[in-house]
C-alpha cells in the first residue's frame, strides 16, 4: 500500500456512537482517509480521525430528520453496516427494515433495504440514498432480509443476508 510503519498511529482512542437501547447494538465502522463513520442499531455518525464528532442521526424517521427519512424509512431500521470503498473513495451505509403489521393480509408485510453512498471520501458532503423492497418470494413462501453482509470490488457493491419468513414463521 506504500505506507510505512511510521505512517500508522497506534493508541488513538475516542468514544464513537454509544449503544442506543438495542441488544445487541450491532456496531460497525468504516475508516476513510480523514474520517471514521460508525453505526449502531438505529443510529449513524461520523468523526474526524482525531475523534471530533461531526454528525449523528437516527437511521429511521425519528431524527431531525432521520438519515434515511427522505427515502421513506419508517420507524424500525436495524442491523446497520458501513464500509469505506477505497476504490471509489466513498462511504457506504446500509440498514434494513421489516414491518409485519397484520400477517392475516399478505400486502401488510413489508421489508426494505435502505442504503446510502457518499459522493466522495468526506461524509459531510452529499449522500445518494435509496430504499428498495426486500420481500422475496420463493415458491409459496415469502421472506425478508436479516443480518446483512457487505462487500465490494471494482465492479459493484454486494449485499448478502439471511432470509426469514414473513408468512411461515
Amino acid at each position: 500500500s506504500g505506507r510505512s510503519a511510521a505512517d500508522v498511529r497506534l493508541g488513538l482512542v475516542f468514544t464513537a456512537l454509544t449503544k442506543d437501547g438495542w441488544t445487541p447494538p450491532d456496531p460497525s465502522i468504516a475508516v476513510g482517509p480523514t474520517h471514521v463513520v460508525t453505526t449502531v442499531n438505529q443510529s449513524v455518525g461520523w468523526f474526524t480521525k482525531d475523534g471530533v464528532q461531526q454528525f449523528e442521526a437516527r437511521l429511521n424517521f425519528a431524527g431531525d430528520p432521520g438519515f434515511f427519512e427522505d427515502v421513506g424509512a419508517l420507524g424500525f431500521t436495524f442491523d446497520p453496516k458501513c464500509f469505506y470503498d477505497h476504490i471509489a473513495q466513498r462511504f457506504v451505509v446500509l440498514a434494513l427494515e421489516v414491518y409485519g403489521r397484520d400477517t392475516s393480509e399478505e400486502d401488510d408485510d413489508e421489508a426494505a433495504i435502505t442504503f446510502a453512498i457518499s459522493d466522495d471520501d468526506d461524509p459531510n458532503g452529499v449522500w445518494f440514498k435509496y430504499r428498495t423492497n426486500a420481500v422475496i418470494e420463493i415458491g409459496s413462501s415469502t421472506y425478508w432480509w436479516d443480518y446483512p453482509g457487505l462487500g465490494y470490488d471494482d465492479q459493484a457493491i454486494y449485499v448478502t443476508s439471511n432470509l426469514f419468513g414473513l408468512d411461515n414463521g
